[in-house]
């Protein structure tokens, strides 16, 4: 019973990290396209 619930807390850990991981991809890339567009406006 222990390791059963220490391993659903791994997994949800797990899961947050990957999920701010992919928050943290997305305004990057978010970013990325922001200045493509500055560029592009500014040419």
């Amino acid at each position: 019973m222990g390791g059963w619930l220490v391993s659903r807390q791994s997994l949800a850990v797990r899961a947050r990290i990957s999920l701010l991981e992919a928050q943290r991809s997305l305004r990057s890339r978010f970013c990325a396209y922001k200045k493509a567009d500055a560029l592009a406006s500014a040419l």
